[in-house]
C-alpha cells in the first residue's frame, strides 16, 4: 500500500472544525508558521496581547480530523524552540 505525505492543505481540507476559518485566524491573530511534520505536528504563532506586535509559538497536531494543542499555548518565544519540540514530539508526551 502506497502512503502519501500529508500537507497543510490536506489538513485544512480534512479538519472538521473552525480552527482554520478566516474569522478565527483573524480573531486570534494566528498564522501557520510551518509545514506539517511527519508526526502530524505543525507550528502556529499568535500575538501576545491585543495591542502587541510580539508573537509567540504553539505546537499543534492534526489527529483524526481535529487539531490538538500539544505544547502549552504560546509556550515558545523563539520559533527554533518550537521547531525542536515539534520534531521531537511523541504522542501523549510533552
Amino acid at each position: 500500500m502506497k502512503t502519501t505525505k500529508m500537507t497543510m492543505a490536506d489538513v485544512r481540507a480534512q479538519h472538521t472544525g473552525y480552527f482554520f476559518s478566516r474569522s478565527n485566524m483573524r480573531m486570534f491573530a494566528s498564522r501557520v508558521e510551518s509545514s506539517l511534520y511527519k508526526n502530524g505536528c505543525f507550528i502556529t504563532s499568535e500575538r501576545v496581547g491585543y495591542e502587541s506586535s510580539k508573537r509567540a509559538y504553539t505546537v499543534r497536531r492534526f489527529n483524526a480530523g481535529s487539531i490538538d494543542t500539544v505544547s502549552q499555548f504560546l509556550q515558545f518565544q523563539d520559533i527554533s524552540d518550537a521547531r525542536a519540540f515539534a520534531r521531537a514530539y511523541v504522542g501523549g508526551e510533552r
